[in-house]
């Protein structure tokens, strides 16, 4: 699917001389890592327009985005079961931060899903292992992300806005909770 429309996108460019027969793979290979990293998030803001939730799932968003490009996780191979896992999990971690507005339940749980990613951040992909200087990058990013997020987070509960808290608490949670998967797998092979 989106091969497909990556190679339309490319092929339109070159068809209207935007650019050169030459240059229509690299605009092929650019459309497709933009369309594959934008579809997840414009499935989350469907998501957000379906519940009702716009404000909470964009900072579902960028707390995701934020913290699964420096954490890892669980991958599957398919990119079409991937969507259809992504959408799903997705949909019951923003419509679980909906209903979860008290302070009580939302800092020791961004309180444990941060010990969780920092322990366990980064994982690493058997087909793209990183380098010493990759992980300790990676862990820093995470832990200043983190420390962020904490105060970010305990901001919106003193000021009587936790219904807002929980999106960034729930995409926290769910970045951890995807590590696990892959820390198995890791371990049975």
């Amino acid at each position: 699917m989106i091969k497909l429309l990556s190679y339309r996108i490319a092929h339109w460019l070159e068809r209207h001389n935007a650019i050169s027969c030459e240059e229509e793979p690299l605009y092929r290979y650019a459309a497709f890592n933009v369309l594959y990293a934008a579809i997840p998030i414009l499935i989350m803001l469907v998501i957000g327009m379906v519940l009702h939730v716009i404000s909470g799932t964009i900072l579902f968003i960028a707390t995701f985005v934020a913290l699964r490009k420096y954490s890892g996780g669980f991958h599957v191979q398919s990119f079409r079961t991937c969507l259809c896992f992504s959408i799903l999990v997705e949909f019951i971690f923003i419509h679980l931060a909906s209903y979860i507005d008290y302070a009580i339940i939302l800092i020791p749980l961004i309180m444990i899903s941060s010990v969780s990613l920092i322990r366990f951040s980064p994982i690493q992909s058997a087909s793209r292992p990183l380098s010493i200087d990759d992980i300790v990058f990676c862990k820093r990013r995470i832990k200043i992300i983190l420390v962020f997020l904490l105060f970010f987070c305990y901001l919106l509960c003193i000021t009587d806005l936790e219904s807002f808290a929980a999106y960034p608490v729930s995409a926290t949670a769910m970045v951890a909770v995807f590590q696990y998967p892959a820390l198995i797998h890791h371990r049975w092979r």
